[in-house]
């Protein structure tokens, strides 16, 4: 795919809806003045915000997590700086056994780098999956020709002496060889800029069912957003695409003088680990109880 084909509309779609684009990080809310300040200085006042910054990846304080070709995948820059890193590289490795992993697996192992991939659980996904099922996408990514370490850590991500990845070490001790290390253990919301404002906070932007923060006129949705009393059987945090498109809409709503409820309604997600195909519905336990019927089949002989 090109960069195009991942854009939801063409170029001149913003001025032609009368949308100025803006292409600049913001580094404050002032709320008081109802503005918000860029990295370059430049402020833009508000009525209302709507605030949709997303996630970063998660880092632990590894030493080395910043050293050159030591990357997250989650933005577009860090696809760019992907491109940039793969061409010379022969191996990577992929810290963290979730859904971004197992997709940067894929997208390596198709330009014919080697991955090694650290899981610190007994089986892939094990913390969400059920055991049966966690074991066959296990020995799905090692046909995949992917060497999926299970119950293994990071300890340290080793600097060639110029500020380049060459090298880690796991917590049993063992150096694997490297160019890239892509860190892949989760997100958290993106709202380290918002913290010096009166918005209130704790692991995301805290919001009431009609998604309103505590300050007049601004909202959260998406990635960064907090529901602070979620529906049963709903995460306060969930960062994954239909909820935040359903959040838009929430707020589009509101902001336009129909006030409506954010109701996500019933828990559904899908995923893909290499051709496998996953779908659930309702929550699903990674450990079921007493009370609730399951049921797993696998062909004896084949797939």
């Amino acid at each position: 795919m090109k960069i195009e084909h991942t854009q939801p509309y063409e170029n001149f779609f913003w001025e032609k809806n009368k949308i100025d684009l803006l292409q600049k990080f913001v580094t404050h809310v002032d709320t008081k003045s109802k503005c918000v300040v860029f990295a370059d200085g430049a402020k833009l006042n508000y009525d209302a915000l709507i605030i949709a910054s997303g996630s970063v990846p998660n880092k632990y304080g590894w030493p080395g997590e910043n050293l050159n070709g030591v990357q997250g995948l989650y933005s577009l820059q860090d696809l760019q700086l992907l491109e940039k890193n793969a061409p010379t590289a022969k191996r990577a490795v992929i810290v963290g056994g979730g859904l971004i992993g197992i997709e940067a697996a894929e997208m390596l192992r198709s330009r014919n780098i080697a991955v090694t991939f650290l899981v610190r659980e007994k089986l892939f996904w094990n913390n969400v999956l059920p055991q049966q099922e966690s074991q066959m996408i296990s020995n799905h990514i090692k046909q995949h020709h992917v060497d999926l370490r299970l119950q293994t850590e990071l300890q340290e991500i080793c600097d060639d002496g110029n500020g380049n990845v060459n090298a880690i070490v796991t917590k049993g001790g063992e150096r694997i060889n490297c160019e890239i290390v892509l860190l892949t253990a989760g997100v958290r919301p993106n709202i380290d800029y918002i913290r010096s404002s009166d918005i209130a906070t704790n692991k995301g932007i805290l919001v009431n069912d009609y998604l309103q923060t505590n300050i007049e006129d601004i909202y959260a949705i998406g990635d960064c957003a907090e529901v602070a009393n979620p529906c049963d059987g709903r995460r306060k945090i969930e960062p994954v695409w239909y909820t935040g498109k359903l959040m838009g809409e929430v707020v589009a709503n509101t902001i336009c003088g129909k006030p409506m409820k954010y109701n996500p309604g019933i828990w559904f997600n899908s995923a893909k680990f290499f051709d496998i195909e996953y779908q659930t519905y309702g929550t699903v336990p990674s450990i079921l109880p007493d009370n609730m019927y399951w049921f797993y089949w696998q062909h004896p002989h084949t797939k």
